[in-house]
């Protein structure tokens, strides 16, 4: 059963309302008075408590707390913690502390409502205000600088289809996309063969002083007791590429399409952790039809690899699944050196345990239980275009007390986004959602301590 929360005009009562297990009149009330709620849940590493004072007038205080007390003052024992049958739980390095959101993503889910009721999302976007927030936001997440004279000039490399970005260039937007196939005939944009004058990638980090820009998890790490930070791309826009299907060509401009097709397949709003600690990292793919087939819109599977390793995490193994290509074609496009990496799997995933949990057709989040243990590091993408599965996958893991997935890649497919309407079709029945509800779905999964991405 899908959880539908109301939509709430003020962030704090819809603060409070994700903290809380019921929806009562005495606990809204109690939260919109800045009365501290307290919530137990047991989670898959640890029973935790979450705390949080509201403070309805202050929209930078959305701090989640998931901590039993202060991490600071724990006394930590070589041995580990024991459980009552005699077992060592082993120690987590990525417990969660913290999630805050930044201001940029507080003023979308403070107004998400009726940006997407008077369907002025790019109008937004293209604001002072937003437009200042989009240029640091871009300038942090540059992976290739250029020497002079082209030192104005940065590049965001997600792997298939770059991004050139004018840093200089303040009060608009000034950006082009990779373009092999127009680099022999009329261009405008920065020069493009600049190889010899690129500076080598480096690992995507946001600054501290970014926090304006990006939202923020703190973790705690078990085995040192060093609480740590890590930044993440704020909820803002349509949950996509912020600009995406925001640009402002003319139909008959010689790049709309390129910029069209290029903003919805471009994945480097995506910010992946700078390393994780964990010994054993483990990535789990449903819809995961080929490895390099489609060169020019790039697979998951080549993606997460390759972003992944230039951020410092070398997958120990990777598990993939589709319904639709046999693993003869798959194998076929994925490379040599790859292939004892990967697990394939043809099968169609359920919706639910109860629905099957077989061989042939596991449900995802207890295949990742059975796969991998609390102490590793756990991406799950998710994209198989069917929604009511999704759906229900995602409430699951929401839900699970013993969840311990870390990272979540997901397309969520909502009614409510109309710049999505031409791709994506009529969404109804079961699955129609607003924005607001998307926006909510993936801060519940962050507020879990997931960091959650929307996906493409």
């Amino acid at each position: 059963n899908q959880s539908i929360m109301p939509s709430f005009a003020s962030s704090s009562l819809l603060l409070a309302l994700l903290l809380v297990p019921t929806t009562t009149a005495q606990n809204l009330r109690a939260a919109a008075a800045g009365i501290p709620i307290i919530n137990e849940e047991t989670t898959g590493r640890r029973r935790l408590q979450q705390v949080s004072v509201v403070d309805p007038n202050a929209i930078t205080n959305q701090v989640i707390m998931a901590s039993e007390h202060d991490p600071r003052t724990v006394e930590y024992k070589t041995t580990g913690e024991t459980e009552t049958d005699g077992s060592t739980i082993p120690k987590n390095p990525r417990k969660f502390i913290s999630y805050t959101s930044s201001p940029w993503e507080q003023i979308w889910l403070d107004n998400i409502d009726s940006w997407e009721k008077n369907e002025t999302i790019c109008e937004i976007m293209h604001t002072p205000e937003h437009t200042k927030y989009m240029h640091d936001f871009l300038s942090s997440t540059c992976t290739n600088g250029f020497k002079p004279p082209h030192s104005n000039w940065c590049m965001i490399d997600d792997e298939i289809h770059p991004l050139y970005f004018n840093k200089a260039r303040h009060g608009r937007i000034e950006y082009y996309w990779e373009a092999r196939e127009y680099r022999n005939s009329f261009w405008t944009g920065p020069p493009l063969l600049l190889e010899s004058n690129r500076i080598p990638t480096k690992v995507i980090n946001p600054p501290a002083n970014m926090e304006h820009v990006f939202s923020k998890f703190v973790f705690l790490d078990e085995t040192t007791g060093e609480e740590y930070t890590e930044y993440i791309e704020p909820l803002v826009s349509h949950l996509r590429f912020p600009l995406s299907k925001c640009g402002r060509e003319s139909k008959k401009h010689r790049w709309y399409d390129l910029a069209y097709y290029r903003g919805l397949e471009y994945r480097g709003y995506v910010i992946p952790p700078a390393g994780v600690r964990n010994k054993r990292k483990l990535y789990f793919d449903a819809g995961a039809s080929n490895w390099s087939k489609d060169k020019d819109h790039g697979s998951s599977l080549q993606y997460f690899y390759k972003m992944w390793k230039r951020q410092g995490i070398a997958w120990d193994h990777i598990f993939a699944y589709e319904m639709s290509t046999t693993p003869t074609d798959f194998f076929e496009t994925v490379p040599e050196e790859h292939r004892d990496l990967i697990t394939y799997q043809q099968c169609a995933v359920t919706s639910t345990p109860e629905e099957d949990d077989s061989d042939k057709h596991p449900f995802l989040p207890y295949e990742i239980q059975r796969k991998a243990n609390p102490e590793d590091y756990v991406l799950f993408k998710l994209d198989i275009d069917s929604h009511l599965v999704e759906a229900n996958t995602i409430e699951h893991i929401l839900n699970d007390p013993n969840n311990f997935i870390d990272e979540i890649a997901f397309e969520h497919h909502v009614s409510g986004n109309y710049l999505m309407r031409r791709e994506w079709g009529d969404i109804g029945g079961d699955v129609a959602k607003s924005m607001r509800e998307s926006y909510e779905l993936f801060l519940r999964m962050r507020m879990k301590g997931i960091r959650a991405h929307s996906w493409i």
